[in-house]
């Protein structure tokens, strides 16, 4: 007997998996803003 697990994909699934790539996206594009800057950046 194998394991089948049933389930649906609903509208409020796929929203929150859209707003937390939304977040995982912004936040890559961050790291690497600050990366790109690297050592040339002034430090106050």
């Amino acid at each position: 007997m194998t394991f089948c697990p049933t389930f649906t994909i609903t509208n409020r699934m796929t929203a929150a998996i859209t707003r937390i790539e939304r977040a995982r996206g912004f936040l890559e594009a961050a790291q690497l803003s600050d990366d790109w800057v690297g050592p040339d950046r002034i430090h106050r």
